[in-house]
């Protein structure tokens, strides 16, 4: 693309920054934030604002760009274009970075001629990392020989089950290439199944070993609600995800959470577990702010704001 315009990969960003700006969700303010960056490998990421509901857990076009970097293997950024400019949270997200005093950044809607300029002339009297950290501590978009510094630490979901008293599918998503095909996760989920079946997890959430994962579990009426992590993970996070998962459905399903209630909003089901885990990492694990985003998909973008939360 690049080439076909006759311009530089930097050259190039300004002018997808309106496009970027198109993907933006906005169900309470018509304010459009489009980001597009360029890696060090020479790949070029996109990023747009998605405010949420309440608005301290909005998603900033900036750091959706940061994140959708590192998810997919990007190096450090080296150049920035963004539609507004960023405010002052955002700086200093991006002075967290390793290479913060690196990065070149380009407001488009600027008045002037916009040109790519240090992260500092945004920053005055930056603090970040290099005034605390040495180098070998990891940080966002810093990659080591062993792969995300900023990843490896985080708790890592392999699946969530939601399968129905006879171990059948009502709602699965899977997180990990480690069931490949289909007949293999299906496999699986009869397996664990037929394991727990018998134990007691009515009362409270339990957790077992099963083929080197933790499995937590509960069920309720003819529901069996699982989370597997790998063996070295931590089963309190893990039940975290679970009970976040368990109550958010039985809000999205007032309390009525059988077989035959949840299939009937298996579109709520399948929003509520896009919320709590994207790609193996934890987004939100409080019951009530995960109900709240998923009713916010179904509602009226003109519906009032406290309709919107309920």
């Amino acid at each position: 693309m690049a080439q076909e315009a006759s311009l530089t990969l930097p050259q190039l960003l300004p002018t997808l920054v309106k496009s970027a700006q198109g993907l933006a969700r906005l169900p309470i303010f018509n304010f459009h934030v489009g980001a597009i960056g360029l890696s060090s490998d020479g790949r070029i990421f996109i990023g747009a604002n998605f405010p949420g509901i309440p608005l301290h857990h909005s998603v900033h076009a900036e750091q959706f760009l940061v994140i959708n970097t590192a998810v997919h293997g990007g190096r450090c950024l080296t150049h920035l274009a963004v539609s507004d400019a960023p405010c002052g949270h955002y700086r200093q997200f991006l002075q967290e970075l390793r290479n913060a005093q690196e990065i070149q950044i380009l407001i488009t809607s600027s008045q002037k001629d916009p040109i790519f300029k240090p992260l500092s002339s945004k920053l005055p009297d930056p603090f970040g990392p290099i005034d605390l950290l040495d180098e070998g501590t990891p940080l966002p978009l810093k990659f080591r020989t062993m792969g995300w510094g900023f990843w490896e630490s985080c708790p890592s979901i392999k699946n969530i089950l939601l399968l129905d008293s006879e171990g059948k599918r009502v709602a699965v998503k899977y997180y990990s290439d480690d069931w490949p095909t289909n007949s293999s996760k299906e496999a699986y989920e009869k397996s664990v199944f037929t394991k727990t079946q018998k134990t007691n997890g009515r009362t409270e959430a339990e957790i077992t070993m099963f083929e080197n994962n933790v499995v937590v579990y509960k069920f309720v009426q003819d529901l069996h609600f699982f989370v597997t992590g790998g063996e070295d993970e931590n089963e309190l996070i893990l039940a975290t995800v679970l009970q976040g998962f368990f109550d958010a459905v039985g809000l999205l399903l007032r309390g009525n959470v059988d077989k035959k209630e949840a299939l009937e909003n298996l579109d709520l089901i399948l929003l509520c577990l896009d919320e709590i885990v994207d790609g193996g990492i934890i987004l939100e694990t409080d019951a009530n702010v995960i109900a709240g985003k998923v009713a916010s998909h179904n509602l009226d973008a003109g519906a009032p704001l406290s309709e919107q939360v309920t």
